[in-house]
């Protein structure tokens, strides 16, 4: 299944892509995931690895994402991510220049197996309740970093 949108925010490109390009900041906007973890030290680069935990259906999912792929010239960061047997894909953030803003420009594969495979039954339903909840966190969070002082 493959997921894209896009949306403006008020925060500039770079403090955006400085943000959104280390993947341990998703448990400040993902409802979805309880806890991330940077598995390793400086700043975000090709084989960087995180830890999430989050819960479905009222259990707890572990991911592993790792940076295949990122270019702060371009401001566009992908990751690939697994769950064990149940779940792999990727995520891509690409981030530009509008208005005095940004465009964030986010798309992602997911693919389940085995037993996972029935939860495509309820991916309309996930998508608006989990994925909406999650992009809408995600522009919130950047543009309450917008109005708040760079640090």
């Amino acid at each position: 299944m493959r997921l894209g949108t896009e949306f403006r925010t008020n925060l500039d490109p770079a403090r955006a892509f400085a943000y959104l390009s280390d993947f341990g900041s998703i448990e400040e906007w993902d409802p979805f995931i309880q806890r991330a973890e940077r598995l390793d030290p400086g700043p975000p680069r090709i084989g960087s690895r995180y830890h999430l935990e989050g819960r479905l259906l009222g259990r707890s999912v572990g991911l592993d994402y790792q940076i295949t792929e990122i270019d702060p010239m371009a401001r566009r960061v992908k990751l690939v991510g697994s769950g064990g047997r149940a779940y792999d894909g990727w995520d891509e953030i690409t981030i530009t220049p509008a208005d005095g803003g940004s465009t964030v420009r986010y798309d992602a594969e997911v693919r389940l197996h085995g037993g996972a495979r029935l939860l495509v039954l309820l991916a309309p339903v996930g998508m608006i309740l989990g994925g909406g909840r999650a992009l809408a966190g995600m522009r919130r969070r950047l543009d309450e970093m917008a109005s708040a002082p760079a640090a």
